[in-house]
C-alpha cells in the first residue's frame, strides 16, 4: 500500500487558527471558569497566562490533552528557539520537510523531567514505536497499524493488523444550518466536525443575506467539505462529514 503522507499524517492542530489575541481584547478571561477545545493546546496556555481560575478542556481527539502537556513541558524545559524548533513553529509547512530538530528525540529527553506520568508513558511510547519505526494511519474508518518499509514523498506500508474504529459516537447528528455571512460557516464546520457531527446540510433561508447560485454553491461546497475532512483528520475522527447540497425551506 503507498500512502501519500500530506494526506494522512496531520493528527493534531500544531497551533491554532483562532485569532486569540483577538479574544482577549474583547473578553476578560481573569479569575474565571474556562470550559474550552484543548485542540493544539495553545487556547489553554494562554488562558493561564490571562489568569484564569479554572480550565477545563474537551476534544474528539483524546490525545490532544497529551501534545498539550508536552507543549507545557517545552515551555518549561526549552529555550525559546529550541522549543521554535520543536514544534516547528517557523515556516509552517515546509520547515516539517527540512528542518531536523521537529520532535527531535534528542530535544524530546530534556522535556522529560516536566512530564506528567501518564504523558510522559504516552510520548515514550510514541518516540520509542510509532516515530522511530512505524506509522499510524487512519482510512475506511479502521486504524491501520504498520511497519514503515520506505521513506520519500511517498511511502510503502505493510499491514500487520488493523483496529475497530473506537474514536465515533453511536449517535448519528445532521446539522441543518442556516448559510451565515463571511467566513462563519467554515468555523461552524470545523468545530462542529471536532465534537462529532456526521453531516451537514446549509440551508437558504428567508433572511439568509448570503444566497448562492448552482457555480457558487458548488465551490462553497468543496470548500466546506475540505475543511470538515481536515478537520476530521487533525481531531482523529474515523470518518469524514459529509456535506450535502443546500436546501431551500421554502421549496
Amino acid at each position: 500500500m503507498e500512502v501519500n503522507i500530506e494526506k494522512y499524517f496531520k493528527r493534531f492542530y500544531p497551533f491554532t487558527n483562532e485569532n486569540i489575541k483577538e479574544m482577549h481584547n474583547y473578553l476578560d478571561f481573569r479569575d474565571k471558569d474556562i470550559l474550552t477545545v484543548c485542540g493544539s493546546g495553545d487556547l489553554i496556555l494562554n488562558m493561564i497566562l490571562w489568569g484564569a481560575k479554572r480550565i477545563d478542556a474537551f476534544d474528539i481527539n483524546r490525545d490532544c490533552i497529551w501534545y498539550y502537556e508536552l507543549k507545557k513541558a517545552g515551555i518549561l524545559g526549552l529555550e525559546r528557539k529550541e522549543f521554535i524548533e520543536f514544534f516547528c513553529f517557523e515556516d509552517y509547512p515546509v520547515s516539517y520537510q527540512y528542518n531536523k530538530k521537529v520532535f527531535s528525540k534528542k530535544v524530546y529527553n530534556k522535556l522529560v523531567p516536566f512530564l506528567k506520568t501518564e504523558a510522559k508513558e504516552y510520548w515514550d511510547f510514541y518516540f520509542g514505536n510509532v516515530f522511530n519505526s512505524g506509522l499510524n494511519i487512519r482510512s475506511n474508518a479502521k486504524l491501520f497499524m504498520k511497519e514503515q518499509v520506505g521513506y520519500k514523498e511517498n511511502i510503502k506500508c505493510k499491514i500487520i493488523k488493523t483496529v475497530e474504529p473506537e474514536a465515533e459516537s453511536n449517535i448519528n447528528i445532521t446539522i441543518f444550518q442556516g448559510i451565515p455571512k463571511a467566513e462563519k460557516m467554515e468555523l461552524i464546520i470545523q468545530k462542529c466536525t471536532e465534537l462529532g457531527v456526521k453531516h451537514f446540510v446549509p440551508v437558504q433561508m428567508e433572511r439568509c443575506v448570503v444566497k448562492l447560485d448552482s457555480k457558487t454553491e458548488k465551490k462553497k461546497i468543496e470548500r466546506w467539505q475540505k475543511i470538515a475532512e481536515t478537520a476530521a483528520k487533525q481531531s482523529g475522527r474515523d470518518i469524514i462529514p459529509t456535506i450535502e447540497n443546500s436546501i431551500n425551506l421554502a421549496k
